[in-house]
């Protein structure tokens, strides 16, 4: 790999920092990793060689600590929908979690190959359309981070989440939201790119809509909601099929019907 800017340090075996259990020692020179990471856009900023931060607009290890999970991941399996640049995969799979990661962007494009590189081991990955997930078996937990807001049909996401999360297993929900000042499940719709600029922007759900759309998914609502600003964080555990969803989205027999 070219030095950055003609600097003559030799390539030293990279020590893993504090913290980064599960990564491999690398041959490569702080100077060379700050050069990969300043050749990519970030989202997250987070620490991602020792020494080198991630010029990201958010700081997610806040939200990795309101996710609780335990310390030690070994023999369970966790997707993470809508890796981004891939802070959580990372973080998981250093605790020793099997972790597969989804995004609908390719992971050249996010950084997540680069944090790949750095991190030193390979994270599977899957390119694809939250709606577009092949069968990649059940999970014991589904992480759906900042996500929900940006589909078109948030229903049909969260029943996606649920063909992919094991009887007993965990779903986390982040998402922007609004409060329409009753207690109706209630979603506002952006047209075009009315909120924030951004055409990926579909809809505002109050925390009730999301309750009330995982309960009937066939997920309940655990532990306390959080919030902060126009933020929150909504926990699901997976248990018997709703029939709501179970007819949702296929061609419906006689004994489909509800009536």
């Amino acid at each position: 790999m070219p030095r950055a800017h003609g600097l003559d340090k030799q390539p030293a075996l990279a020590k893993p920092a504090p913290g980064y259990e599960g990564g491999a020692q690398i041959e490569m020179t702080e100077d060379e990793a700050r050069a990969l990471v300043a050749s990519r856009a970030w989202h997250h900023r987070f620490e991602i060689f020792p020494g080198v931060v991630t010029p990201g607009r958010y700081d997610p290890q806040f939200l990795l600590d309101k996710l609780a999970l335990p310390d030690d991941l070994n023999g369970a399996r966790v997707i993470d929908i809508g890796t981004s640049n891939g802070f959580f995969a990372r973080e998981l799979h250093k605790r020793g979690a099997d972790v597969h990661a989804v995004d609908y962007r390719d992971k050249t494009a996010t950084g997540f190959a680069i944090m790949e590189q750095l991190y030193g081991q390979p994270i599977p990955f899957t390119h694809a359309n939250i709606y577009d997930i092949p069968d990649l078996g059940v999970f014991d937990y589904a992480l759906c981070l900042g996500v929900i807001y940006h589909v078109p049909d948030i229903a049909r996401a969260i029943d996606v989440l649920y063909k992919l999360t094991r009887p007993g297993g965990v779903v986390f929900i982040e998402s922007y939201f609004e409060e329409f000042g009753v207690e109706l499940p209630l979603a506002r719709y952006f047209a075009a790119d009315t909120l924030g600029g951004d055409p990926t922007n579909f809809w505002a759900p109050n925390i009730a809509c999301i309750r009330a759309l995982l309960d009937d998914a066939g997920f309940s609502v655990t532990g306390e909601i959080d919030r902060w600003g126009d933020r929150c964080l909504v926990r699901g555990e997976s248990r018997a099929r709703s029939k709501k969803f179970a007819i949702a989205y296929k061609a419906r027999t006689p004994q489909d019907t509800p009536r």
